[in-house]
């Protein structure tokens, strides 16, 4: 039983993500693409299950560096996965980041393996048991 979820995501190998695009800020995240944040009902959840992502588009900003995908589980309108901040900003800028600047996406081609998994503030679940604390696989 997870309790206090921090958000749903599918959670892909960073340094396979790290080494395909490398970091433009010095605040690197690369780990996940939320699903929802602070969910209030995980137990339909499909933890454990197993995707290949398609990322379609990568923006950078002075503020934020993302890539684009199709999670089409996702709450928000432009499913992403943060790769770096700049200092002073947060991941979930990247939000606003993206509505602002949709005209400077750039078009990719490309996929990711990810798993569904729950963040619960120190640990990623991705099965019925601990797995990894974010920040390392």
């Amino acid at each position: 039983m997870i309790k206090n979820p921090v958000y749903t995501g599918i959670f892909v190998n960073e340094a396979e993500l790290k080494a395909k695009y490398k970091p433009i800020h010095t605040n690197e995240f690369y780990h996940h693409s939320t699903i929802e944040f602070k969910p209030t009902d995980i137990s339909d959840f499909p933890i454990g299950k197993k995707i290949e992502m398609k990322i379609t588009g990568r923006l950078t900003t002075d503020k934020v560096d993302v890539l684009l995908v199709e999670n089409s589980d996702a709450k928000s309108k432009y499913p992403h996965i943060t790769l770096s901040t700049s200092n002073g900003f947060k991941p979930f800028e990247s939000n606003s980041e993206i509505v602002t600047h949709l005209d400077k996406i750039q078009p990719l081609q490309d996929s990711i393996k990810g798993v569904y998994g729950v963040f619960d503030g120190a640990t990623v679940h991705k099965k019925d048991k601990f797995d990894y604390t974010v920040g390392g696989l």
